[in-house]
């Protein structure tokens, strides 16, 4: 995240129904834009697939990328957290749309796009 001023209460996650699983997360103050830190949040979700919306609650910052990652371990099916030994598509809940690399890269830095799903490789993450 970058945010030339500190945020409060910059965004949250939320699930399908629109509960706030994250609370309110703040960006700190990095100078610039492109001045890149990392924000965490928290948040424990149900086993199965999800539907997770990135919300912003004040403007004024810039994200980078989203990284979600279990906690604890997790990955064993049993709702601890996410499956590691499985593939999932990032969905734009406004557009419904999702994130896609044309380029199939594997890289740090590959950039990518939102479009339609279509379920191939270069739309799992």
């Amino acid at each position: 995240m970058a945010a030339p001023g500190a945020v409060t209460g910059a965004l949250h996650v939320a699930n399908a129904s629109g509960t706030n699983l994250s609370g309110a997360v703040n960006i700190p103050a990095t100078g610039a834009w492109q001045n890149w830190t990392t924000v965490t949040a928290q948040m424990n979700l149900p086993a199965g697939q999800q539907v997770l919306t990135l919300a912003e609650d004040n403007g004024g910052w810039n994200i980078n990328y989203l990284t979600l990652a279990a906690a604890g371990g997790g990955g064993d099916g049993g709702g601890g957290g996410i499956d590691t030994s499985a593939w999932y598509e990032v969905v734009n809940q406004n557009s419904g749309s999702c994130v896609d690399d044309p380029t199939s890269g594997t890289t740090n830095g590959t950039p990518v796009q939102q479009w339609s799903c279509g379920g191939a490789t270069n739309q799992q993450w």
